[in-house]
């Protein structure tokens, strides 16, 4: 089955903030026929910003589980070292 990037790509910027303060960055490779799509591919994030959709599923597929459940408590900090050079980092609050 291959995709269709133009409809795909039509999808996602429909989907993305208007927001000039926010960048988000896709980039989708369809292995059977090699089309692409590429929106702001070449921006750098953070390794935190690739872990968010990763944790995400994750996430929800406990939650389907009944394994932890959303409804429970789970204790968040806000500060954790990088695994390149172990310098502190944290998250700001963008509201």
């Amino acid at each position: 089955m291959s995709i269709d990037v133009r409809d795909l790509e039509t999808d996602i910027r429909r989907a993305l903030p208007d927001d000039p303060g926010r960048t988000v960055a896709v980039t989708v490779i369809d292995p059977a026929t090699d089309s692409r799509l590429d929106i702001n591919g070449h921006v750098l994030f953070h390794a935190a910003s690739t872990m968010k959709i990763p944790v995400m599923i994750e996430v929800f597929r406990r939650d389907a589980a009944g394994r932890p459940t959303m409804q429970d408590g789970v204790v968040l900090r806000n500060a954790f070292r990088s695994i390149v050079d172990g310098s502190p980092y944290t998250i700001e609050d963008d509201t």
